[in-house]
């Protein structure tokens, strides 16, 4: 064998394994904050903050959950006199509509925006803050979304300060231990939350999460509201917050639990669509990430890591492949045994810290090795998404599929 594809081979492996390590102490740091950040201490901020809020419900097909979304939200003890609470039916075809029409009869702060056509998830939110102007805040809870009595109040308390353009809640999902399928979702939101729970106390900002998060409407409109053009909006949404120099804050005492998938298949769907979007804004904005005066070196780092978050599952396969061909061509170094020591252990690690700071029961640590069988699976889908990606075939948005529902959904709109 030549000493040039020797050498090619030892730098692509390099490259790989050095990454691996980054993620692995990135999950490390994380975990430690967690840990130490959420030991008996609650937010400071003050609460008596109570501006108008219009909050936004889309839904496509959602009539298994859409009830008890809208029940939670009458509850909320938010001064209903300042809210208006819009649910946005983007041509739903089964009983989603009426349901929120019998809401809207028995509330008037309940209001209904329904066309007869899908046109995305973005562009129905688009649409009706054309129509509703009453909030200088901007919320939006998905379908599922069952928020508890002050999680708005709590959350809001945030824009007193004028740095802070948007804020994030919490996502606890309240149908985790359905089977092992949703335990699954349940360690990947978890993961989520807790990552942008470290993210704010290390100062490298949270994220926005799609769901249970308000923005300025000064701000959202000033940005160029929600991206009708990617997969996954509240992502496009998160950059381009922070391209303008503004702040998003993470309050882990803002809860509203929300429902996983419980099937393989909703499963698969639902990360498919998440994958591709993340390649997508990573193709769109890399280039203005470094070009960006506005974010310092740690804003930057953190918000590269965001647009290639599902690569560490690329990174693996490919360490995988080099293992296995230095196992068959080379002599394998006891490097590579460290390395994977210390990826799979950081994951594991880091898991079982957010368990801890989550204050989880016996039942969440004795289903832990589910992570053996599914994440194998789950780097799957990554590989899949992105060499559809490469191949260019063509982007398509899922629906969640529920766990009431037996097929898989798929909205009219294409990318």
């Amino acid at each position: 064998m030549s000493y040039v594809f020797k050498f090619v081979i030892n730098v692509f492996t390099v490259v790989i394994f050095s990454f691996l390590i980054l993620f692995s102490v990135r999950r490390i740091i994380f975990a430690i904050v967690a840990i130490i950040s959420r030991l008996n201490k609650t937010s400071q901020c003050p609460s008596l903050y109570q501006p108008t809020v219009t909050i936004l419900v889309p839904c496509h097909n959602e009539e298994s959950v859409i009830a008890n979304c809208l029940k939670s939200l009458t509850q909320l003890t938010y001064p209903k006199q300042n809210i208006e609470i819009v649910v946005c039916d983007d041509g739903s075809t089964d009983n989603t509509l009426n349901i929120a029409r019998t809401f809207e009869k028995k509330f008037d702060f309940i209001y209904t925006l329904s066309i007869s056509l899908s046109i995305g998830k973005a562009a129905i939110m688009n649409l009706a803050l054309q129509r509703f102007k009453k909030g200088e805040i901007i919320y939006t809870f998905d379908a599922d979304s069952t928020p508890r009595p002050n999680c708005l109040t709590k959350a809001v308390r945030h824009f007193t300060s004028s740095l802070v353009g948007a804020v994030s809640g919490n996502q606890p999902v309240r149908n985790r231990y359905d089977n092992f399928i949703s335990y699954y979702a349940f360690l990947d939101r978890l993961f989520s939350y807790w990552t942008a729970y470290a993210n704010d106390k290390l100062f490298l900002g949270a994220g926005y999460l799609a769901s249970n998060c308000g923005i300025r409407r000064n701000l959202l409109e000033k940005i160029g509201l929600f991206d009708e053009s990617c997969l996954i909006e509240d992502a496009s949404l998160e950059l381009r917050i922070y391209e303008s120099g503004s702040r998003i804050k993470y309050d882990h005492e803002a809860i509203s639990e929300q429902e996983v998938p419980v099937t393989l298949k909703g499963y698969f769907y639902q990360r498919l669509g998440w994958v591709k979007g993340m390649n997508e804004l990573g193709s769109k904005h890399y280039k203005e990430i470094f070009l960006n005066k506005k974010l310092n070196f740690k804003r930057k780092a953190r918000t590269l890591l965001l647009l290639f978050f599902y690569w560490d599952r690329i990174f693996c396969a490919l360490a995988a492949l080099m293992t296995v061909a230095y196992l068959l061509f080379f002599s394998l170094s006891p490097l590579f045994y460290w390395v994977w020591i210390m990826f799979f252990g950081s994951l594991i690690f880091q898991t079982i810290a957010y368990l801890i700071a989550e204050k989880s029961d016996i039942r969440a640590y004795l289903r832990l090795p589910i992570l053996a069988i599914l994440f194998p699976f789950e780097i799957f889908v990554v590989v899949k998404a992105v060499a559809e990606d490469f191949l260019g075939k063509k982007r398509i948005r899922y629906k969640t599929l529920r766990k009431h529902e037996k097929i898989n959904l798929r909205a009219t709109k294409e990318h």
